[in-house]
């Protein structure tokens, strides 16, 4: 009898080391998240880009001037700027770019116009430099 339980003590101990050498050689059950560069800005939105990703290319620093009818959209140029995207949206309104894919990297303004006064817009934008990567977005302006 004794023979037996020392028997199933040695196997009891034995599963015990499979399960553990399985449980820690498996990989980790660990989501690796990201998200497309075409994802739209604003509150809440992750940046398009990992820190995986090599490219650090700084986002525009955005400024607004209001004016009858219009936005100025300002921004320092940035280092290594091919063009950047400009994107509005209103307080209660879905994001969208509002350059026309029009900005070279030797652009720092972007007029909006035609707008309704009195009514509150938001931009966002960011830098594409010639490899594609684009950057974070802006903080909203």
């Amino acid at each position: 009898m004794k023979s037996i339980i020392r028997i199933l003590s040695l196997s009891a101990l034995v599963l015990v080391g499979l399960i553990a050498a399985l449980y820690f050689a498996l990989p980790s059950n660990q989501f690796n998240i990201s998200f497309p560069t075409s994802a739209e800005p604003g509150i809440g939105t992750p940046s398009p880009l990992g820190s995986s990703h090599g490219n650090h290319i700084a986002p525009p620093v955005l400024s607004a001037t209001a004016a009858a009818n219009q936005i100025t959209v300002s921004w320092q140029a940035v280092t290594g700027a091919s063009t950047y995207e400009i994107w509005a949206r209103t307080s209660d309104g879905d994001w969208s770019q509002v350059d026309g894919g029009a900005l070279t990297g030797a652009s720092t303004s972007f007029t909006h116009d035609q707008l309704t006064a009195g009514t509150l817009y938001y931009y966002t934008g960011r830098t594409v430099p010639t490899s594609g990567e684009k950057s974070t977005w802006a903080p909203q302006t």
